[in-house]
C-alpha cells in the first residue's frame, strides 16, 4: 500500500534569501558624471537579478537552511535578514523548486486571509514548514468551572467549561518566541482579542466522543482571554447569542428520530472532569497548496459558499464555516 502521508518537521537555518523585488536598473544621460563606479552600477543590478532569478529557480544554491520570520512590524528592508511583513512577501523569495529545508514562522496574530502556496516544488532535501507561534494546547487541563445551556446547540442541554486552568498552555502563551530573531513575541492583550479556543472532555476509550466547545475573542461584554487566577484561560461558548442557525444544528435522536436526543446521552461535562484544550492565536481564511508542505499550528476556517435555486429570478446564498 502506498504511504498517503508524510510526517517531517523543518528546522530552517541561519542563512538568507535574496531580498524580495527586481531592482531598476540604472540608466545615464549625457548630463551624468562617468566614472568606474557609476559605470558598474548597471553590471551590478543585473548580476543581483540573475542571483534572484537563479534562486526564484533552486539552481546552483548551497543553502543549507532558512528561517523566515513574518511579523506586521517588519519595514520592507529587514528582509535582508529574513524578516517579512506578510506571508506572502515571504513567499516571494521562496525558490519555485524547493532544494533546501525552509522554514517560515509567524509571529503575528490574526486573521492571515488566504494563503497561497501555489507552484512549489520540493526536491531532495527541500522541505517546506509554516508554524504559528501563538498557539498553546494540553491534552489533561482542568474544567474547573462548567455551566449548562440549551444555547450551544439544536435545544438540546449541554455543558462546556468557562475556566480553564492549565500552567502547561499559559507556559506556551507567555514564552512564544522567534528562533529566527531569539525574542519573545507573546502578547495576553492580542489574545484577547484573535484568539479561537476549543475545549473537549478529554477522551476515553470506554465513552464515545463528547461534544467539543468553541468560543471565539473578542466575546460580548469584554471577557478578557486570561482567567482572574493563576494559569487559567476563561472560556465563553459559541452559542445562539453568536449565531441564531446554532439552534438548527444536526440533533440524531434514536429511534429512528422519535426518541431520545443522542446530544443528550453523552456524559455531561463536570467541574472535576480534565479537557482537552486548544487555542490558537492566528489563523486563515482559506488556502491552496501544492507540493509537499507542513502548515503547524495554524489554524485553518475553510468557508462554504452554497447556493440554491428557488426562483428563475431570485437566489438565494447561505454561508457556513467550518474549522
Amino acid at each position: 500500500m502506498d504511504q498517503l502521508y508524510t510526517y517531517f518537521d523543518v528546522d530552517g537555518g541561519s542563512s538568507y534569501l535574496d531580498s524580495y523585488g527586481w531592482p531598476d536598473v540604472h540608466k545615464f544621460d549625457a548630463s551624468a558624471f562617468y566614472n568606474w563606479e557609476q559605470d558598474n552600477l548597471p553590471i551590478l543590478d543585473l548580476e543581483n537579478r540573475s542571483n534572484i532569478l537563479r534562486q526564484y529557480l533552486g539552481l546552483n544554491t548551497d543553502l543549507s537552511g532558512v528561517t523566515l520570520t513574518v511579523s506586521a512590524d517588519a519595514p520592507q528592508s529587514a528582509s535582508s535578514v529574513g524578516v517579512f511583513p506578510t506571508v506572502q512577501k515571504a513567499l516571494e523569495v521562496i525558490p519555485r523548486r524547493l532544494r533546501f529545508p525552509l522554514l517560515i514562522e509567524i509571529t503575528d496574530f490574526g486573521d492571515l486571509g488566504v494563503l497561497e502556496l501555489e507552484d512549489i516544488h520540493c526536491e531532495g532535501e527541500g522541505a517546506l514548514q509554516i508554524v504559528g507561534r501563538q498557539y498553546a494546547a494540553d491534552g489533561a487541563a482542568d474544567g474547573n468551572a462548567v455551566v449548562g445551556s440549551y444555547n450551544y446547540g439544536p435545544s438540546e442541554w449541554q455543558s462546556l467549561p468557562t475556566i480553564v486552568e492549565s500552567p502547561r498552555m499559559y507556559a506556551q502563551i507567555e514564552e512564544a518566541s522567534s528562533t529566527n530573531l531569539v525574542v519573545n513575541c507573546s502578547s495576553v492583550d492580542l489574545w484577547d482579542r484573535h484568539a479561537r479556543c476549543y475545549f473537549q472532555k478529554r477522551n476515553s476509550s470506554q465513552y464515545e466522543a463528547q461534544t467539543p466547545g468553541f468560543s471565539p475573542f473578542p466575546r460580548p461584554g469584554g471577557m478578557p482571554f486570561k482567567g482572574g487566577g493563576a494559569d487559567t484561560i476563561q472560556f465563553s461558548g459559541y452559542s445562539i447569542q453568536d449565531d441564531v442557525t446554532v439552534s438548527a444544528d444536526v440533533n440524531p435522536k434514536s429511534a429512528g428520530g422519535l426518541g431520545a436526543s443522542l446530544i443528550e446521552e453523552r456524559l455531561l461535562l463536570e467541574s472535576s472532569d480534565r479537557v482537552n484544550a486548544i487555542a490558537y492565536g492566528l489563523y486563515a481564511m482559506s488556502y491552496s497548496f501544492s507540493g509537499l508542505i507542513h502548515l503547524l499550528n495554524i489554524l485553518i476556517i475553510i468557508v462554504i459558499y452554497k447556493f440554491q435555486k428557488l426562483h428563475p429570478k431570485n437566489t438565494e446564498l447561505s454561508v457556513t464555516a467550518t474549522a
